[in-house]
């Protein structure tokens, strides 16, 4: 007759213990929320003095077609490199956009500016009507470098739109150092120094192709 009483005992105990376990599993979740996502964009230059052509030719038109990326850079995660075949993807630092259509963006201020030309274009974005000249970009590597530095290779060309002249394949390699300080954002801010160098030696093709073929 007594076994009864004890088997709701037992019931209301084991109920009890349950609640105070899920009680403590929701304070420990809430209690070790994940840190905000941080969102990153890269950056044209500041403003330069242009130079254009003394040849008294209209503004070059340049079309900029879609920036190739490797696999592992066309992603969200910014990436940085740790020795030679390790990588980091951040999950809380992403970029806040495409990584080849805002490289390719930075490309098209950076040369319009330096070149002093309203006719400069990413494609697909904008169509130009009849460019004098195509540029071709294949970024091979282009991500920070523990503990000091970002690195950018990549092979490149320019060529007239009826593709009867072309530069020779062009292999450029950048590096440029981190800021000392820490944290996430010292990444975009050499990359796109890095993107104003690289901007500053296609100009200057485009200017030799310019007046010397066009």
């Amino acid at each position: 007759m007594h076994v009864k009483p004890k088997q709701v005992t037992l019931k209301r105990l084991s109920r009890g213990v349950l609640m105070v376990g899920s009680a403590l599993l929701l304070a420990a979740c809430v209690g070790e929320r994940s840190p905000p996502t941080r969102y990153f964009g890269l950056d044209a230059m500041d403003h330069v003095q242009s130079q254009r052509s003394a040849s008294g030719k209209e503004a070059v038109g340049l079309a900029i077609k879609p920036i190739h990326l490797p696999r592992y850079l066309n992603r969200r995660n910014i990436v940085v490199r740790h020795g030679e075949n390790r990588l980091a993807m951040s999950p809380f630092h992403q970029w806040a956009g495409n990584l080849s259509e805002e490289i390719g963006r930075v490309l098209t201020i950076n040369l319009s500016t330096l070149l002093d030309s309203p006719r400069v274009a990413q494609l697909p974005q904008l169509e130009l009507e009849k460019p004098d000249l195509v540029l071709e970009v294949d970024i091979l590597r282009f991500e920070g470098e523990n503990p000091d530095r970002v690195v950018m290779l990549a092979q490149w060309r320019l060529r007239s739109n009826d593709k009867s002249i072309a530069s020779p394949l062009k292999v450029s390699l950048y590096e440029e150092p981190l800021e000392k300080r820490s944290g996430y954002a010292r990444f975009p801010r050499a990359m796109s120094k890095v993107l104003a160098r690289f901007s500053r030696e296609v100009a200057n093709v485009v200017r030799q192709m310019h007046v010397n073929h066009l």
